[in-house]
């Protein structure tokens, strides 16, 4: 065989291999969604939305707008953390994330928010918390929503284009899917996840899958609307669709179809399964415990909440119980207090109550409550004249004194490193812990009951 033949018939099993792996990442891959990262060191988001070239961002402050688009001119990653809210575009003015030369990788973290009022044009999103979205997808996008995600979509009429989107939580649709079209547009529903649309309009491409776990395709439309269809929603056997009209439709392909399906309030199960959406859970050190923070912005059915902790994140007790506010929309705030914190690693998470005794779980956060450069802990606070006192090993002895709210010296204590368990004699009422370390003097309050 000449070299020049051989040459060729590598080509050709070259290009269909190509084509084979092409036609199997087009119609049945369905990527998998990633645990959510750990934020690397990072700087803060400018202002101007201009995003060089190899940069890692967080958000300046805990809310932050961005008046003009945003615009990268290489790879730049933008993570937005738990209780963070970033919006794009204000004041009635559409703004758009954009590329110029390179893709932006933005990281949403559960209980943090993106709310883009515009078009997001060549960005890979990965959703843990909300992503609203009230412009279109063009241009190579690739959205990964994860089981707490839900990915809001609020055009009148939204035109999904050249862009894939990978749900395992919720994605809602609010009105017209107008155009699902584009070479690689993908839509999976995985592991659970489910797409909502009141209509769709144009499809042209059958590219809604369902690989693995159930994936529900919500049709919530009054009729089988598929006006300047050139394909069918989808080739997949195992992709439910639940639709909203009596009669068949020929549109749908082979998915599972269920008729005269009406899904509650006209939104994915998913989003309605849980009884409040969660919009932060966080913790801060105080000088008197650990302040666990938690806001709903929708809840029904609540009866009330419980915090839970765990040294090991097997083994959970309650830290307090709190009951719920009545009203259902808009943010409502909860705080409680943990007086009595474990010294090292503490695991929290937060539990939901419905009026029917029934429990749902969310989020777990860490909390690390050592004493560091030479703060000092003491619990419980209040306490009962019995209290203990962490100090680090920085210093072999330290000084310790308490004294009463008027100022006046009560007792004093030498303490090591570790645990100290003091028996305080002393009247109720507020007192102060005066610790000295080395020319210095740390000071906590707390309360003898």
């Amino acid at each position: 065989m000449s070299s020049n033949l051989s040459n060729t018939i590598s080509c050709i099993l070259i290009q269909a291999t190509l084509l084979v792996f092409r036609s199997i990442e087009a119609f049945g891959q369905c990527n998998a969604i990633p645990s959510a990262p750990t934020a690397p060191s990072h700087a803060s988001l400018p202002t101007d939305g201009n995003l060089p070239n190899g940069s890692i961002y967080s958000l300046a402050t805990s809310s932050q707008n961005i008046t003009s688009n945003i615009t990268t001119t290489g790879v730049s990653t933008i993570y937005i953390t738990a209780g963070q809210t970033l919006t794009v575009g204000t004041g009635g003015a559409n703004r758009n994330f954009n590329h110029a030369s390179g893709n932006a990788t933005v990281y949403i973290m559960a209980g943090a928010t993106l709310t883009v009022n515009g078009d997001i044009n060549g960005t890979t999103i990965y959703v843990y918390g909300t992503l609203n979205l009230t412009g279109n997808m063009n241009n190579i996008n690739d959205v990964y929503v994860a089981t707490t995600g839900v990915f809001n979509a609020t055009s009148s009429s939204f035109n999904w284009n050249d862009s894939r989107v990978y749900v395992e939580g919720v994605m809602n649709i609010t009105n017209s899917l107008n155009q699902f079209q584009g070479g690689i547009s993908r839509a999976c529903m995985n592991n659970g996840g489910c797409i909502r649309a009141n209509n769709v309009k144009t499809v042209n491409t059958t590219n809604f899958h369902n690989t693995s776990g159930n994936g529900t395709f919500y049709y919530s439309g009054n009729s089988c609307d598929f006006s300047g269809s050139n394909n069918n929603l989808t080739s997949d056997a195992s992709l439910k669709i639940c639709a909203n009209f009596a009669s068949p439709c020929s549109r749908l392909g082979s998915g599972t179809n269920t008729f005269n399906c009406n899904p509650a309030s006209g939104t994915c199960a998913g989003a309605i399964a849980l009884p409040i959406i969660l919009a932060y859970f966080n913790s801060e050190k105080t000088s008197e415990g650990i302040r666990l923070n938690w806001a709903t912005i929708y809840q029904i059915n609540t009866s009330h909440f419980v915090v839970e902790k765990s040294s090991n994140g097997i083994d959970w007790k309650d830290v307090d119980i709190i009951n719920a506010k009545e009203i259902q929309n808009g943010m409502h705030e909860y705080s409680i207090m943990d007086n009595n914190p474990t010294i090292g690693t503490t695991y929290y998470r937060l539990k939901e109550i419905d009026n029917g005794d029934k429990a749902t779980v969310y989020s777990v956060i860490v909390e690390d409550f050592s004493a560091k450069n030479g703060i000092f802990a003491l619990y419980p606070n209040p306490t009962d004249q019995f209290l203990t006192v962490f100090v680090l090993n920085d210093f072999p002895i330290y000084d310790l004194q308490i004294i009463d709210s008027k100022g006046a010296f009560v007792t004093s204590y030498k303490l090591t490193e570790g645990e100290n368990k003091l028996y305080i004699k002393a009247n109720p009422g507020l007192h102060l812990a005066k610790l000295k370390v080395g020319p210095d003097y740390r000071i906590q309050k707390f309360i003898i009951q």
